[in-house]
């Protein structure tokens, strides 16, 4: 699978540059805040009731993890997960499904060799992962690309 970096196709290569450029001005980036600021304003509401909990503990990572992918799917993707709030979105989910077949990996070296792989049963589950995460992604980027079209009109 071929990225922004990785392709060896030139032509697509800048043509992807130029949509990203596009995205990368000022006054998009500026049009993004009040989203910034809402992600930040529920993180800050879950931190301060871990807060009050008044426990010595307290792990954030996951609240952080949460925030960022909120953030990241309202500002990249014009889609509001609402993971913070427990909402079980569908791309999110199998986006943490995936992470932890990752880390499955990476905790059993062997499987790291693609064979070996196929044969355990993370394989499956990363399979239905992937093509979950890669359908929603295709049809948003293709409402995407007819809302963008609708508005040239």
């Amino acid at each position: 699978m071929d990225g922004l970096v990785t392709t060896s196709n030139i032509r697509e290569h800048k043509e992807d540059r130029k949509t990203i450029s596009k995205w990368l001005k000022y006054s998009n980036l500026k049009s993004l805040i009040p989203d910034f600021y809402e992600e930040a304003k529920v993180l800050e509401h879950i931190l301060s009731e871990k807060l009050e909990r008044k426990s010595n503990e307290c792990d954030i990572s996951r609240a952080f993890e949460l925030a960022s992918m909120d953030t990241i799917g309202r500002t990249a993707l014009g889609e509001k997960f609402n993971s913070q709030n427990k909402a079980n979105h569908a791309f999110q989910h199998n986006y943490e499904r995936l992470a932890k077949i990752f880390e499955y990996r990476m905790e059993r070296p062997w499987f790291l060799f693609s064979r070996l792989f196929s044969l355990s049963s993370q394989k499956h589950q990363q399979s239905k992962s992937q093509h979950i995460a890669h359908t929603f992604l295709n049809n948003l980027f293709q409402k995407k690309q007819v809302e963008g079209n609708e508005k040239l009109r």
